[in-house]
């Protein structure tokens, strides 16, 4: 999580990245559920297991397996 946020965080340092829609979407969720860790634990791993389903989503589309 702290990665994406970072790494998001250097499109607007520099012109050198083409910004990526499906990360700064991802920095977005994480934003607003990063709270869960500390509400429920249940929660948090839920939310966990739906960006590995997203990034995994992601990949399949970006670099698909003939």
């Amino acid at each position: 999580m702290d990665a994406i946020t970072r790494l998001t965080a250097i499109y607007s340092k520099t012109d050198k990245l083409k910004p990526d829609p499906f990360l700064l979407k991802v920095k977005d969720e994480i934003d607003a559920n990063k709270a869960l860790a500390m509400k429920s634990e249940e929660e948090f791993i839920a939310f966990m297991d739906r960006m590995v389903i997203e990034f995994t989503d992601e990949m399949r589309r970006r670099y698909p397996v003939e």
